[in-house]
């Protein structure tokens, strides 16, 4: 059957009509962007002595030029599609502008009091200025553009009916849905562990050729075997955890305690052995490092390896605390590394910035394509508890508390972007801002695959069933399919 056969001479009102019902999923649809994109992992944490004092002085915070960047692009969808809603509701002109602003102002003013309330959020006044005239840019695309847009658009549509048939487009349909697994799922393995090099040290404070020290201190590093759960996670801070509770699953347990080499609890590693020229002294709380003393196993530490290589789970939990709050380079904490640049992981110190490198086949050999970064986590010199899961496929950071989390999701953002190589991610990549990716992520998945349905769908509209079965499924059964994709390749 072909195409011309269900067109009738009205499509370009009838485009028109489609975008008017669409508007409040369009509407809806910014709105759930930018509360994800705003206020991800949502692991909010209200203090019981909250005071109004705080929501003011909370916006003191300073913005940068990516997220300004963000926040211009951000509110777009919203003002978009609540003006196209407004149109419909016969608001125009001024009133439209006026009442898009409003929206966008009150939906950004809702979002920047959330993010008081979460461990790695900063609201800033910039930002709720900036995300009006987001929803305002929105709102001026509609107004300014929508004829000549959409009656562009409208002939580009019939056109393109008249030279496809509904098989060709269903054939399309399921083609681009195969693909788009298929493609996820080939990335799967780019966040494994499978190049790391079993013939790397445990270093404790440096690297082996010494040129990358730390100062500070640490008192125990604890590696398992897995990913811990929350629950663990809780009981590990709270300081009623036994390694007793985890023994299955633990691979080394150092605790740093006297001036001698430090022997691993499990027996499974190397003693870790003083480097350098003299022995450090014992603080009342672990032990001091600096360019002049370090530790490292003096044989590889083969066995921690190979247990990560073929399962890659683990979770690392360190107590340290750093001596300068201003270290340069990327000061070596923990690393298993055999020169500055070839490792499997490293723990580091750059500022006040914490900055993982974990070897993987997106990553590299030297861990740095891009290099993690949890910001301002050594802001002083007190000792903080850190903890690190990875399930193989997404990376969490606690910090000292179970509610201050910084959650990264490796697979299903960052292989695709490596891939398509953006040139900022040579250098680091600030791990709260993670999220933005992600989202992005999906949108070149589903943004074709929802054009494709769309164009089906002005075809079968009078067959309701049919209809109904298509919207349906072509929203649910991909993303079933991608997130099945997900949850076997990282055993979830």
């Amino acid at each position: 059957m072909n195409v011309r056969k269900l067109l009738n001479s009205s499509s370009k009102t009838n485009f028109y009509e489609l975008m008017e019902q669409w508007s409040p999923i369009t509407v809806a649809c910014g709105i759930l962007l930018v509360l994800v994109t705003t206020l991800f992992p949502f692991n909010f944490a209200f203090p019981d002595d909250f005071a109004l004092q705080k929501i003011v002085s909370s916006f003191q915070n300073q913005s940068n030029l990516s997220d300004w960047l963000g926040n211009v692009l951000l509110f777009i969808p919203f003002g978009f599609g609540l003006a196209c809603l407004l149109q419909k509701s016969n608001k125009r002109g001024i009133a439209a502008i006026m009442g898009v602003l409003f929206a966008s102002f009150c939906l950004s003013l809702t979002v920047e009091i959330l993010q008081i309330f979460l461990p790695a959020r900063k609201p800033t006044t910039s930002d709720l200025l900036l995300n009006s005239v987001s929803g305002l840019l929105g709102c001026i695309c509609w107004q300014r553009w929508k004829a000549k847009v959409f009656s562009q658009s409208s002939v580009g549509i019939e056109e393109t009916r008249n030279n496809l048939s509904l098989q060709q487009l269903t054939v399309g349909l399921f083609g681009y849905l195969i693909l788009a697994v298929g493609v996820s799922f080939a990335l799967q393995t780019a966040t494994n562990f499978s190049n790391w090099n079993d013939s790397f040290p445990l270093l404790l404070g440096n690297e082996r050729t010494g040129n990358r020290p730390w100062q500070g201190s640490i008192s125990q590093i604890t590696l398992v075997k897995r990913a811990i759960s929350n629950n663990e996670v809780a009981s590990f801070f709270s300081e009623q955890s036994s390694l007793a509770t985890i023994e299955d699953s633990l691979l080394a347990s150092y605790q740093l305690i006297g001036k001698e080499n430090y022997q691993d609890q499990t027996k499974q590693l190397p003693d870790l052995v003083w480097q350098g020229e003299d022995k450090a002294p014992q603080e009342a709380e672990g032990v001091l490092f600096s360019p002049n003393h370090w530790l490292a196993t003096n044989e590889p530490a083969t066995l921690l390896t190979q247990q990560l290589r073929e399962t890659p789970n683990f979770t690392l939990s360190a107590t340290i605390a750093t001596a300068d709050t201003e270290q340069i380079g990327v000061a070596r904490i923990l690393s298993l590394s055999g020169d500055p640049d070839h490792r499997n992981f490293t723990l580091g110190q750059k500022g006040t910035d914490l900055i993982l490198r974990l070897r993987t086949p997106l990553t590299g050999e030297n861990g740095t394509k891009p290099s993690m970064v949890i910001p301002d986590v050594f802001v002083d010199t007190d000792f903080h508890h850190l903890i690190i899961t990875y399930d193989g496929s997404v990376l969490q950071f606690y910090v000292d508390q179970l509610n201050r989390l910084y959650s990264a999701d490796l697979k299903s953002a960052l292989s695709l972007f490596y891939l398509l190589k953006f040139p900022h991610w040579n250098d680091r990549l600030n791990v709260p801002e993670i999220d933005i990716y992600r989202i992005v992520y999906y949108g070149i998945i589903f943004i074709p695959l929802g054009i494709i349905i769309t164009v089906i769908s002005t075809i079968v509209r009078k067959r309701l069933a049919l209809y109904i079965l298509l919207i349906f499924g072509g929203i649910s059964l991909p993303a079933l399919l991608l997130e099945g994709v997900l949850a076997i390749s990282s055993s979830r």
